[in-house]
């Protein structure tokens, strides 16, 4: 008797994802979406195989810059680099990037600061064009002349396999300070976008 229960209790386990699938598919039921995300996430993914060509299966947090990589530019690689840090042991898996649409950071003294920053250049329609596709809400709003007033700027988060998963707006007032620590109440910014990574990192066999 114990033997058929254990055999109809492993039974039920195996078939019970099954059988709440098909109900919640043909009874039109959509799950509740997950909300710890701070950021945007893009549905479908963007692909960027037609602006990162190399794609070395890391995971790559980019700045995207369409003005000279001056003050507030400099505080945003600030904070992309303290996100990499702060991941700790899984911060090898992630490389950070400034894809910029102007020239790229040739300062030495920026440059020391930042040992690890990959640098890439898009043409300025290419910016646009990402700028637009990231943000096809606001579409019809001149989002590349928003960033080049240095109000709003994005980070985004690319896959392994060269998808453009997540986005975050970053504001001039959310941006860290020199000597801020990513742990202090001030950066909740800061620690949003790593609680999202972690979390990505955490599900993801890749990268």
């Amino acid at each position: 008797m114990n033997k058929k229960i254990q055999l109809l209790s492993l039974a039920l386990l195996f078939f019970l994802p099954f059988i709440v699938a098909s109900i919640l598919f043909y009874s039109n039921i959509t799950p509740v979406s997950d909300t710890r995300n701070h950021g945007v996430l893009l549905s479908p993914p963007l692909a960027t195989a037609t602006l990162i060509e190399k794609h070395d299966r890391q995971w790559k947090l980019a700045l995207l810059q369409t003005d000279l990589c001056q003050q507030a530019c400099q505080q945003q690689l600030f904070l992309l680099r303290q996100i990499q840090t702060s991941l700790g042991k899984h911060q090898d898996r992630l490389d950070y990037l400034l894809l910029s649409s102007t020239d790229l950071v040739t300062d030495k003294q920026v440059l020391a600061l930042h040992p690890k920053l990959q640098q890439l250049k898009l043409t300025a329609v290419q910016m646009a064009q990402l700028i637009v596709d990231i943000n096809p809400v606001e579409s019809s709003i001149n989002l590349p002349s928003q960033m080049t007033n240095q109000q709003t700027a994005y980070m985004v988060l690319i896959d392994p396999l060269g998808n453009l998963l997540i986005k975050w707006p970053i504001s001039n007032q959310e941006l860290p300070k020199a000597g801020d620590q990513i742990n202090t109440p001030t950066q909740k910014k800061a620690k949003g976008i790593l609680s999202d990574i972690k979390h990505l990192l955490k599900l993801s066999r890749i990268g």
